[in-house]
């Protein structure tokens, strides 16, 4: 007779058991279907190198068929398989290309131990085919990501009616996919608007892609446009490019300063234009693509059509609609608007508690001629902001080859609004490059000009002559 108490401990042990079992015909369970359900391909041999699995995988990457190659060495029906060699060193084999038949795929081999012995190698193994084209999809994604337009219409800083009504259309032109002709002087902003083109489009979840032409040489900018095929030419990669085409698919390619395009490159991109299909370089399959295109120049197209060295069906191709951008210096009372929004931005990014601009370095600014545009303006700002030590921008800060720039000199005295302000300015001009020609010293500065020191002084006095003006410090700027 069995005790309550034996029964229960062999009711335990029976009940422990099953469970036991259960789990492990769960893990192998889970095991099997990673094994049969894995992209990768795997294979497993024993101590004497026989095959004892062969998943699915393994099966359509090497094109055999499971159960040609079960039980058998792998050396004899795998081809370079080098599992006897793993077997004999016991060292690993990891990222090796290996040939099988017309297959090429990269392989681990790895032994399995027991203790000390080697008892069989796992091998797995990918279809290189398979990870070029996953590389090349994960580049394409990263590229996009990096290809985004940043500014919008909200973003244009501006008070002056022109800039307004150039907005007005430009903000139509997004609505239409038409292609888009940008002309104006450098630093202008052409860029801005055509990345806020892009934000008002229908494209504005696509890439926005920009190239310069004029930053590239000829040779180089068609592979840039058009990418290449692996070894297309000396020093390309082997597994070929995509060029700025094929990543604005779907989006907008913004080609700046298009008048530096050679004549061979417009005939190719006018066949893109037309045709909406391109071939890369070294390619002889042509690519569909969906791009908006938006160009920009600082020339005049229609001057160089004339000159045969712009063709004219490409400029009409794209000057479909188009924006003049007018220079800053048409538009003066977009300066004072952009002066303290610069301002803010660069006492934020410096941490400076500058947050004024001295009356008498708006109206130096409201004078100036400004042939870099807002881009020369942004440039100034940075760099009075870093210089100023107090909360106000003063011309003790402002760039002395500013100031005494002969041309920004004649600009000045050409928008004096009266004869004696022509005079005042002149006189102030001589003083100022008197004195820094005499490094400052006034007597010295007096007798050149054959004028009492006492005259020379009450003269810097009503001008309003600094110091700064005339003295540069050690280094300059």
């Amino acid at each position: 007779m069995y005790s309550n108490e034996s029964l229960r401990v062999a009711l335990r042990h029976a009940y422990q058991v099953g469970q036991s079992r259960r789990k492990e015909r769960e893990r192998t369970q889970r095991l099997w279907t990673i094994i049969n359900f894995a992209y990768g391909g795997i294979m497993v041999t024993d101590s004497e190198g026989k095959i004892t699995l062969f998943n699915p995988a393994a099966e359509r990457i090497m094109g055999i068929p499971a159960k040609k190659v079960l039980g058998k060495k792998a050396v004899d029906v795998i081809e370079n398989s080098r599992i006897d060699v793993v077997l004999e060193t016991g060292q690993a084999e990891l990222n090796q290309v290996q040939d099988v038949g017309d297959v090429k795929i990269v392989t681990n081999r790895v032994p399995i131990t027991d203790g000390q012995d080697v008892v069989g190698v796992v091998a797995t193994f990918l279809d290189v085919g398979y990870i070029q084209k996953a590389t090349d999809e994960i580049r394409r994604s990263q590229y996009k990501k990096g290809f985004k337009a940043k500014a919008t219409f909200r973003d244009i800083i501006y008070k002056d009616h022109k800039m307004g009504s150039v907005i007005q259309r430009a903000i139509r032109y997004a609505h239409s996919d038409l292609s888009v002709l940008i002309t104006g002087e450098s630093g202008v902003g052409k860029e801005l608007f055509a990345q806020s083109i892009h934000n008002e489009s229908p494209r504005r979840t696509g890439p926005f892609v920009a190239v310069n032409c004029a930053a590239l040489s000829e040779s180089l900018l068609e592979s840039e446009l058009f990418g290449y095929e692996g070894g297309a030419f000396t020093g390309a990669e082997k597994k070929g490019k995509p060029g700025k085409f094929a990543l604005a698919h779907g989006g907008t390619l913004f080609l700046d300063e298009i008048s530096e395009l050679n004549l061979d490159l417009q005939v190719k991109l006018l066949r893109v234009l037309q045709e909406q299909v391109y071939y890369p370089v070294g390619g002889t399959k042509p690519c569909s693509v969906d791009v908006r295109i938006i160009a920009a120049t600082n020339k005049d197209l229609a001057q160089l059509v004339e000159e045969g060295r712009f063709r004219e069906d490409l400029y009409y191709r794209l000057n479909v609609v188009s924006l003049h951008l007018p220079p800053l210096r048409e538009r003066k009372k977009d300066i004072p608007e952009l002066a303290y929004y610069f301002l803010a931005e660069f006492a934020a990014a410096y941490q400076k508690k500058v947050s004024d601009i001295d009356p008498a370095v708006m109206t130096f600014f409201l004078r100036y001629h400004w042939p870099g545009n807002v881009r020369e303006l942004r440039n100034i700002i940075e760099r009075m902001v870093v210089l100023t030590e107090g909360d106000c921008l003063t011309m003790e800060t402002m760039p002395p080859e500013l100031k005494h720039n002969k041309a920004n000199f004649r600009d000045l005295l050409t928008s004096a609004r009266s004869l004696s302000e022509s005079k005042c300015i002149l006189e102030k001009e001589l003083i100022v490059n008197t004195l820094a020609e005499c490094g400052g010293n006034k007597a010295r500065a007096a007798l050149r000009l054959g004028v009492p020191r006492s005259s020379l002084y009450y003269r810097i006095k009503k001008l309003g002559i600094q110091e700064q003006e005339y003295l540069q410090p050690d280094g300059g700027y």
